[in-house]
């Protein structure tokens, strides 16, 4: 299984896998490739039974990749910070009355919807009267 086959399998389990990611998904292979050799490069340049100098000027690059390869990540939703704000947008776009494309983005938004309300349930207390809605009548 290739990287990019990696990749999109791994966004098709969240649920946010779309064919237009194919292009970011390359991209992204292709950068990791070149960091690999960048890594090799920079670790040639040690003297022998010595580390690597972070000086050097190939770990600026090294360095410069791997900062490339964290973005395209967080773009494709593949960090957790970036899972949760996707979850977020998704349960907002939900709310709005938006449908989502995807089956499994869809059923997640259906279970946090249905944990929020039992926790909302479970941390209402019994005891206090409903509080009438805008609109309604008071007067009784």
């Amino acid at each position: 299984m290739t990287k990019e086959q990696k990749y999109t399998d791994a966004l098709q389990q969240l649920g946010v896998y779309n064919p237009a990611f194919d292009p970011v998904i390359h991209q992204l292979c292709k950068l990791e490739r070149e960091a690999a050799r960048a890594d090799k490069a920079w670790r040639a340049t040690a003297a022998e039974g010595e580390a690597p100098l972070a000086t050097d000027p190939a770990y600026d690059a090294l360095q410069r990749i791997r900062r490339d390869i964290l973005q395209h990540w967080d773009a494709l939703g593949l960090t957790p910070k970036a899972f949760k704000r996707l979850q977020r947008q998704a349960q907002a776009a939900a709310e709005a009355g938006i449908q989502t494309a995807s089956p499994a983005m869809s059923t997640l938004l259906d279970s946090l919807r249905a944990t929020a309300a039992a926790n909302a349930a479970i941390e209402a207390p019994a005891d206090l009267p409903a509080l009438p809605v805008s609109g309604e009548d008071t007067d009784g």
